[in-house]
Order: C-alpha cells, then sequence, then structure tokens
C-alpha cells in the first residue's frame, strides 16, 4: 500500500506524504483543484468561448485559436464538474461552450463542425471523425448535467456521421474529411473510432437510446477483436482504406501515428469495462485484461517510471516520453478493471500509476497536469495545455475512478 509513503519533492530535497489515491475525496478535490486551473482565465470575454492554450504558470500561450476538441472538451470537464455538485460556474461554462460550439463552429452550410477557428474565422475548416466523436461526448454529458437543449445534438451528430462517415461494409467510420465531407484521405485510423465508441456510450447513458449500445459494442467488436486480429492481438493505429494495417513508419493520420500506443491499449480495456456494464459479452473483459496487462508489462519503464508513449509490434519502444493522458487513460482503467474484479494486481497498478503521476505530471504550485515529459520525467516545455488538452483525460480517469471506488471513502 502506497498510502502514507514519502516521496521527494520538486527539488529533491523537500518531502511529500502521498495522499490516498483511492479516496473519492481525494478524487474529487483533484477534479477540482484541476477545473481552478483553468477557470475563470480560460473565459474569452472578447470572442466567446474559451482560450485553449495556456502555459505552466496559467499565463494564455495563445489568445485567437479555438480548436473542436479544445471547446467540447472545455463542455465535457464544466459538465463533470456540475455533475459531482460543483460551484454554479461549471454549469454556467458547460452552457457557454454549447453556445460557441453552436454559434462559432458550427457550419451551417454543409452540417457538422469546423475544426479549427483564427479568433472567429474559419482556419481549418475539415470534418474529422475525432472533432465530431467529442462533439457527442460534450453533448452527453452535458445532457445529464441538466442543460437538455444539447440533447438534440447527440442523435443530429449520430445522423450526420451516419449519413456522411459511417461505412457499412466495415462496421467503422472514416475519419478526414473535407468541409463538404468527401474524404479526404485514403488512410484510416483507430482513434476515431475508439473516441466514437466512448462517445457512444456517453450517449447511451445520457438518452438510454439502444442505438448508441449498438453502435458502441459494433465499434468495440470490429477494433479490439477483428482488426487487433491483424497485429498480434494488439490495437494498431494507422489502416489502409481496406482497414488491413499500414506499417510504413511514414504514414500518418491527423490522429494517428505508427506504432501502438500504450495509453490507446488501456483506454480500450477502460472503455470495455464500461461496455460492460450495460450489454456483457464473454469476450469483453478478458480482452480488457489482456489489454491492460500487455499496455503495463511491456510499456512501464522500469528505470525512470511511467509509461512508455508508443511501442512497435515487438515490444520495442518507439517513443519513451512520458505523456499525460497515457498515464490518466491507465489509471482510469486499473480502476475499473479493480472494481469489476477485485484483482490485487490492479489495485498495485492503480497506485503504482497514480504515484508516478503525483511525483511527475501534477503540477503541485499551479495546478493541472503537464502535458509530455522526457524519457526520463524532464519537462521539455512551458506549454502545459496545447489546443485540445483542457485536461479532459486526467478529469475523466479521475471521475471514472471516482464513480467505482467505495462510497465511505468521500
Amino acid at each position: 500500500m502506497l498510502v502514507g509513503k514519502h516521496s521527494p519533492g520538486k527539488d529533491g530535497a523537500t518531502m511529500r506524504t502521498l495522499p490516498d489515491f483511492r479516496s473519492r475525496a481525494f478524487l474529487k478535490e483533484q477534479i477540482f483543484r484541476t477545473l481552478d486551473f483553468y477557470y475563470p482565465r480560460c473565459v474569452d470575454h472578447e470572442r466567446g468561448g474559451f482560450f485553449n492554450s495556456f502555459r505552466d504558470d496559467g499565463t494564455i500561450a495563445d489568445n485567437r485559436i479555438k480548436h473542436l476538441v479544445g471547446t467540447t472538451r472545455f463542455i465535457y470537464v464544466f459538465s463533470v464538474g456540475a455533475l459531482l455538485g460543483g460551484p454554479g460556474w461549471c454549469i454556467e461554462m458547460a452552457e457557454r461552450g454549447l453556445r460557441f460550439l453552436r454559434d462559432s463552429h458550427a457550419d451551417t452550410e454543409h452540417g457538422g463542425f469546423y475544426n479549427e477557428l483564427n479568433g472567429l474565422e474559419v482556419a481549418d475548416d475539415s470534418k474529422q471523425g475525432y472533432g465530431h466523436a467529442h462533439v457527442m461526448l460534450a453533448a452527453s454529458v452535458a445532457y445529464r448535467a441538466g442543460l437538455l437543449s444539447a440533447g438534440e445534438w447527440i442523435d443530429s451528430t449520430f445522423d450526420l456521421l451516419e449519413k456522411h462517415a459511417w461505412l457499412s461494409e466495415h462496421e467503422l467510420y472514416a475519419d478526414e474529411f473535407h468541409n463538404d465531407w468527401s474524404h479526404a484521405s485514403c488512410k484510416r485510423g483507430q482513434n476515431a473510432n475508439m473516441h466514437l465508441c466512448e462517445a457512444m456510450i456517453y450517449a447511451y447513458e445520457a438518452t438510454k437510446e439502444r442505438k448508441y449500445l449498438d453502435r458502441a459494442v459494433t465499434l468495440a467488436r470490429r477494433v479490439v477483436l477483428h482488426l487487433a486480429a491483424q497485429t498480434d492481438g494488439l490495437i494498431w493505429e494507422t489502416f489502409h482504406d481496406d482497414w488491413t494495417p499500414d506499417r510504413s513508419r511514414e504514414t500518418r493520420t491527423r490522429y494517428g501515428t505508427y506504432g501502438i500506443l500504450t495509453g490507446h491499449l488501456t483506454e480500450w480495456s477502460k472503455l470495455l469495462v464500461m461496455l460492460s456494464r450495460y450489454q456483457e459479452e464473454d469476450w469483453m473483459l478478458p480482452k480488457a485484461e489482456y489489454l491492460f496487462r500487455t499496455a503495463v508489462n511491456r510499456g512501464w519503464d522500469s528505470k525512470h517510471g511511467g509509461l512508455n508513449y508508443s511501442l512497435d509490434i515487438d515490444g520495442t519502444v518507439l517513443n519513451g516520453n512520458k505523456s499525460w493522458w497515457v498515464a490518466a487513460e491507465s489509471i482510469g482503467a486499473a480502476a475499473v478493471l479493480l472494481q469489476k474484479t477485485g484483482d490485487s494486481f490492479y489495485a498495485q497498478w492503480y497506485l503504482r500509476l497514480w504515484e508516478h503521476v503525483w511525483m511527475h505530471l501534477i503540477d503541485h504550485k499551479y495546478g493541472a497536469w503537464y502535458a509530455d515529459l522526457s524519457p526520463a520525467n524532464a519537462r521539455t516545455t512551458d506549454l502545459k495545455s496545447p489546443f485540445h488538452k483542457t485536461d479532459y483525460h486526467p478529469i475523466s480517469a479521475m471521475y471514472a475512478g471516482y464513480q467505482v471506488m467505495p462510497q465511505d471513502t468521500e
């Protein structure tokens, strides 16, 4: 048990007692401490919406770029704050984000949402499956938080993707489009499909409409069983248009790159456990455990701690950096697997992952999590939050843990 253990502070001299990472009170407090980093400095009073990018101390790093993923993730995190009984500004900020999404990101001619704005001008008019997954996600959690007008966006975004992006012969979504929804690339990626699976789960939780659950199960089955069967049961990132793995090191999609990302192994693990709450199938838990165990057994950096960012199919480390989202998703996966199985293996990894985050990734002075560290856990930049970060992954992971930890720890 790591609770009560002492660890070196940032200067290597002071000592810090580790908190009870399994405490609901701790998780809730950390969610609001993270939100406090962003609010109120994130509010753009001149143009609407939110500033998207911040330095370590909270200084605004860019006051013009508004990314669709940044806007929708702000809606998500503030809605989670509202669901946890946070102050009134949580629901007000979620509503503000929805308003900016409608008034500034929405494409009234072709439907859907522009990917990026510069001020209030469209800077990137492409349509991205990844971004639209986050629209569904944000609308679903905002609806659960009480913003009922968001409900219509869940269904309308689903219908839009059904019309333009759904590849019925493959039972997967294409993910990159021109402004008019014509396909922009013959390359395919699993990342958008993973986040669309996540969005479908949230949409089902919000509406109880069966079509969302059915689609989530289909996406999960296709990616973690059928696609992964081509790469030793693991999640490859990039594919040709026939959904065979693209093994060229030069290949990139907008949200995908060569290799296996440890954080996507654990993120899929988390999603499979979440899905099993509503439709349990005999492959879900074994696959969730396999993905998580492979991620930590192959990906853990035994010298410096933390999960290496990406691996090749043979386990070779491709990128040894330590990333906020990889750590967060792995913590969330460990939490739900522990609750699902009761296996102490997941308790040990939950605590080990949290200890690394507490010592290296959380900014104990200014709040929020650092974005990316070197393989040796050194900061390489003072840019804490790039355009799409908003600490969505940490808040999502802590909220997942909060929901499954014993009630008497709050």
